[in-house]
């Protein structure tokens, strides 16, 4: 709501329509940033307070240690909700950027999307992202309009709706129902 108020400020003060778009999404990417900061911080303190695992490279122990993570960060997040970190105005800002994408978003929909290929994943906030299930490719050019994330966060269609994947934890942290 306060962007709103400040892009309708700005426009009342004489400002050029695109530059005030431009100011009022860096404010949005902004807002995004933060909240992704945010959970990048939360993520590595509760990793932080986990056993630590040999450097034996078994990947049965790396996967444990990642269960353990998804499980300590479901209960640090437990109040966690939809729009949490797609706050409205993230959301509207990333549904404009992939509906421009000339046709990759919908694309990305169909190449690798576990619903293309016949796997349920529930999309849900702190749910876990079935290992079993591909994960959609995410086009370059989608990417680079996008805001960019940290290490270990990534952005995958599972369907229509846009999702945050946490690789490092295997968690769905927040989701954008249609977005494209």
């Amino acid at each position: 709501m306060r962007l709103r108020h400040l892009l309708w400020a700005a426009v009342l003060a004489g400002g050029g329509v695109a530059a005030q778009a431009a100011q009022l999404n860096g404010e949005i990417d902004k807002q995004f940033n933060d909240s992704v900061q945010k959970y990048v911080s939360l993520r590595e303190r509760v990793a932080g307070q986990l056993p630590r695992i040999k450097k034996t490279g078994d990947p049965a122990e790396l996967d444990e240690r990642k269960k353990a993570l998804a499980a300590a960060m479901r209960e640090e997040r437990s109040d966690a909700k939809l729009g949490d970190i797609f706050t409205p105005d993230v959301a509207r800002r990333v549904k404009e950027i992939c509906g421009q994408a000339d046709g990759a978003a919908a694309n990305a929909t169909k190449e690798g999307n576990p619903k293309e290929e016949g796997v349920a994943v529930r999309v849900e906030v702190n749910a876990p992202y079935p290992t079993a299930a591909p994960l959609s490719t995410m086009p370059p050019s989608l990417l680079l309009q996008l805001p960019k994330l940290p290490e270990g966060l990534e952005y995958r269609f599972v369907d229509r709706t846009l999702i945050l994947y946490d690789a490092v934890s295997g968690l769905i942290v927040d989701y954008i129902p249609n977005a494209i």
